[in-house]
């Protein structure tokens, strides 16, 4: 069954615009969403939650570009002057408007991007020892498909997860999801689930922990 909505599914990828001439896209756009995905260092490390999310906003034309946090009061509006990058967007990791991602299953805090003019945005979450850094779709180029590619994650902390997240641009989005091994949640291998979502809102998926080693999914 199609999916009812396209969909946005994190992709990483390490400040040129980049398109794809056999669809006609790029990566240059107005309107752009993004979670804050799960980072070991909230719940480990001197002092925990120590990890920061920044965007990267780059204009080769004057902007203003709003950033807001879904079902929360946050919003932060930048003026970029052309052709340059502003990154004094750091994303909240606490209180009221704190947008991470600590669990699987559905969060509502879809961080969003408006700009009045095509800019380029990429994301960048780093902590003291590791860093990374994805760089932003627009809305108009998203699809219906998506594979994520996971692997084992061998860790000394406890709260190491493969994981990726589905993100909603519209309303009445319907996700049909088919993980290919257990999921922390207790999602089976190779069976298909639905998950239903309005605009703003992410279904989150982690990899099931097996002793202290989260398995691939």
């Amino acid at each position: 069954m199609p999916l009812k909505q396209p969909i946005y599914i994190l992709c990483l990828f390490m400040l040129l615009p980049i398109v794809f001439i056999g669809q006609n896209k790029s990566n240059k756009g107005r309107e752009f969403w993004l979670g804050y995905g799960h980072n070991v260092l909230f719940t480990q490390g001197n002092p925990v939650n120590s990890q920061e999310l920044v965007l990267y906003l780059s204009a080769e034309q004057a902007a203003n570009v709003t950033v807001t946090i879904n079902a929360t009061g946050f919003s932060q509006t930048v003026n970029i002057p052309a052709n340059t990058v502003d990154f004094s967007v750091i994303i909240p990791k606490s209180g009221v408007h704190d947008a991470r991602i600590q669990a699987e299953g559905l969060s509502t805090r879809g961080i969003h991007i408006v700009s009045d003019v095509p800019i380029v945005a990429y994301a960048h979450q780093y902590g003291l020892f590791s860093s990374g850094a994805t760089m932003l779709m627009p809305v108009e180029t998203y699809g219906y498909r998506y594979y994520s590619l996971n692997f084992t994650q061998v860790s000394n902390y406890p709260d190491s997860y493969s994981w990726f997240y589905i993100i909603a641009s519209e309303d009445n989005t319907r996700l049909q999801i088919t993980p290919s091994d257990s999921t922390e949640a207790g999602w089976e291998p190779n069976l298909t689930y639905t998950v239903n979502l309005n605009k703003g809102e992410m279904y989150n998926v982690f990899g099931k922990r097996q002793a202290t080693i989260p398995v691939k999914i």
